[in-house]
């Protein structure tokens, strides 16, 4: 082999092992590892923290869950309009506001709707 295509070959094995490495940090692959995870579908909403436990109760969500999640769906409802709550590796609640009401689609409880 001579000493252009061994360079070549040492590139393509270096630029191979950067792509590589750089899954592990991308963000779409790492982000559905987060308990929460903002979509961006609907309108951004400030929803308040009653109606948003209401809904998350309503889900199939217990009360403890309504206080570890709630504060990062509110957050991200408020600046995206949706929110995406996972739960070992799968979606478990998908939450959007649109014309001021709130879908909620859950996993365990189907998809509903409150006015807000």
């Amino acid at each position: 082999m001579t000493i252009k295509k061994l360079k070549h070959v040492g590139m393509v094995c270096a630029v191979s092992a950067l792509l590589v490495g750089c899954a592990g940090i991308d963000g779409n692959v790492a982000r559905f590892e987060a308990d929460v995870q903002k979509i961006t579908v609907g309108e951004p909403f400030a929803i308040s923290a009653r109606d948003l436990a209401a809904v998350m109760l309503q889900a199939g969500f217990t009360g403890e869950e309504v206080l570890e999640y709630g504060p990062k769906v509110r957050n991200a409802i408020g600046m995206s309009g949706g929110a995406q709550i996972n739960k070992d590796r799968y979606a478990r609640a998908i939450l959007t506001v649109q014309e001021g009401k709130l879908y909620v689609s859950s996993r365990d409880f189907g998809t509903f709707l409150r006015e807000l």
